[in-house]
Order: structure tokens, then C-alpha cells, then sequence
């Protein structure tokens, strides 16, 4: 039902938290738009380094689809030097693979993203879920989960 899992999520959402392997979520309605995407939104977080394997995982991706990634990083402080700091750190990373990077300000990380996304029409989104404990996914969804409810292109959780 995609209004209802809309609303509250399915059980591809469901099943981000838990995944040990890649998983693509195709939403609705949603169609990749090539066969191989072209242009991937990757969403990195930050204030936290990132998962050096999951990382390492989402370029192995990106690298099979030949695309160009638009590394997007959402923050209220876009100017503050670690932050700044930690881009540079994430683009050297991130090395050869052909890409962008940009500090989108904003307090909403899936608003921001799913902007970014529309805006640079995206074919697929690519997300690294963050680890939570089982009572705090008791009780609240993850960016990735989120996003993927709202996403209406298909996005790929890789762990």
C-alpha cells in the first residue's frame, strides 16, 4: 500500500536497521531512469567520522554505476573549521571516484537531502545507516529509514 508505507514505513524500512548486506529500495510508482544511475546523492554525516568499510562499500557501488556522486553533508554550521575540517577529510577519502561536495545548511537531514536530490535529479540515493540499540529503534526511526519512506527515487542502504 504506498500511501500507507508513506506514512509509517514498510518492511524494506524496517529491514534497514537490522541489514548486514547492500539494500536497494525501490519506492512506489519509481523507476531507475537508466539502467546503470548516473548521478547518486551520497549523504554523509559530519559530526561523526564515517564507517571507514560502509564508506569504502558505497564507492565500491558507486564505481559498478560509472556515475558521477554528490556527496551531500548537512549542518547548521557549514563554516565552522571542523566541519570544513572533516569535508576535506571525507574528499580525500573518497579519492578518484568522480564527484562533487557540498555543505547544505539545515536542520532537517532527510528535507535536505531529498532537496538535493530533486534538485540535481538524482537517480538513486545512497545512504549509510547509523547503528542504534534495540531501544532506541523501539522507539524512533533512522535518517535512512526516514528517507526511504520519503524518498521517491530508489535508495541504497549500505552497511
Amino acid at each position: 500500500a504506498p500511501q500507507s508505507a508513506q506514512l509509517f514505513g514498510s518492511i524494506a524500512t524496517d529491514m534497514i536497521p537490522q541489514t548486514n548486506v547492500p539494500l536497494l529500495l525501490v519506492p512506489p510508482g519509481a523507476a531507475l531512469r537508466t539502467p546503470e544511475p548516473q548521478n547518486l546523492v551520497l549523504g554523509i554525516d559530519l559530526e561523526s567520522p564515517p564507517n571507514a568499510l560502509a564508506l569504502d562499500a558505497a564507492l565500491t557501488h558507486v564505481r559498478w554505476f560509472n556515475g558521477v556522486v554528490n556527496v551531500v553533508c548537512v549542518n547548521n554550521n557549514p563554516d565552522k573549521p571542523a566541519i570544513r575540517h572533516a569535508a576535506e577529510h571525507v574528499r580525500k577519502l573518497i579519492g578518484t571516484v568522480p564527484h562533487t561536495l557540498s555543505i547544505v545548511p539545515g536542520e532537517d537531514v532527510n528535507d535536505a537531502i531529498l532537496a538535493f536530490a530533486h534538485d540535481n535529479k538524482a537517480d538513486l540515493i545512497v545512504m549509510m545507516p547509523q547503528p542504534h540499540n534495540w531501544f532506541w529503534q523501539l522507539f524512533l526511526e533512522g535518517d535512512t529509514q526516514r528517507l526511504a519512506r520519503l524518498a521517491h527515487v530508489p535508495l541504497l542502504a549500505v552497511v
